[in-house]
């Protein structure tokens, strides 16, 4: 949304802080490559996880790997491999 129409950022992506994503990054680490990991509870949230954390972390980790790659566009990552993203959570425990 925020490519296409320049807007910002919409709450779901921004629910959680940059500080309080921290927090989470060893258990996202622990569970990246899960296949049968429960999206529903890092969407929309649980008893451990904070509602929208999914869309949080997904809007940093995509705005980290711009950073690193500034001719990249959100728009033209979709098909990208998730395993791409994974060295970025590294750089949102920083």
């Amino acid at each position: 949304m925020e490519e296409l129409f320049q807007s910002e950022p919409e709450p779901w992506e921004r629910a959680i802080s940059k500080s309080e994503l921290r927090h989470y990054v060893p258990l996202t680490q622990s569970q990246f490559d899960d296949e049968e990991f429960d999206d529903w509870k890092w969407m929309m949230g649980s008893a451990e996880l904070p509602r929208w954390l999914g869309y949080s972390l997904g809007y940093a980790l995509v705005g980290q790997y711009i950073d690193d790659h500034p001719d990249a566009r959100a728009s033209t990552l979709v098909a990208t491999p998730s395993a791409n993203f994974k060295p970025f959570l590294a750089k949102l425990a920083a």
